[in-house]
């Protein structure tokens, strides 16, 4: 509804990226995509985002989070009738 999932998920993707950018400075590990090209750059970002919102759709449905991610439930459910 707010897109604050899609900001949340780009940010962890972000955040994970700038980990494994930070290990490889480090010399931990080899330079995994160091530059890539444009057109290998495009579809790693799509599919690591991808990954990544089908594990935190994943994570609210837990018992922890559903109450908070039932609201999107409830909206849906509402939106097609």
């Amino acid at each position: 509804m707010t897109g604050a999932m899609t900001v949340v998920t780009v940010a962890m993707t972000l955040g994970i990226c700038s980990a494994l950018e930070a290990l490889a400075d480090r010399g931990i590990g080899i330079r995994l995509g160091a530059n890539p090209p444009l057109y290998v750059a495009i579809p790693g970002v799509l599919i690591t985002q991808s990954f990544a919102m089908y594990w935190m759709h994943r994570m609210v449905h837990t018992p922890l989070f559903w109450p908070l991610h039932a609201v999107h439930h409830a909206f849906c459910e509402n939106r097609i009738r």
